[in-house]
């Protein structure tokens, strides 16, 4: 059972590590930018099930983050998941034309 220090902890820990203010100035500055530095963005999107994308909007409701910064960290995350088990299981050596981008990684 977690005690109140160790939720109230945990909570500053991690609302120091992602910074709500700060990512809220950034979300502000991505969707009025096609580039930001020599990075080029680009619109990614999907057509999700209703329950799906109900779904989605009530989490980040909760979580209050934005939809933009919660899809970014689970499509980082998937993908270095996909990584390590493309290079696990050999993928990569049959198709070596499939890139794997170690300097895209977020911690």
């Amino acid at each position: 059972m977690t005690n109140q220090i160790d939720e109230f902890l945990t909570w500053r820990i991690l609302d120091a590590k992602f910074g709500s203010v700060l990512y809220e100035g950034l979300d502000h500055l991505i969707e009025n930018a096609d580039e930001i530095g020599n990075v080029k963005l680009r619109n990614v999107c999907a057509k999700l099930s209703s329950q799906l994308a109900d779904r989605l909007d009530n989490t980040v409701g909760l979580l209050d983050v934005s939809k933009r910064r919660f899809i970014e960290i689970a499509l980082v995350d998937a993908m270095n998941r996909a990584d390590e088990l493309m290079k696990q299981h050999g993928l990569l050596e049959q198709f070596e034309n499939i890139a794997v981008h170690d300097d895209d990684k977020v911690a």
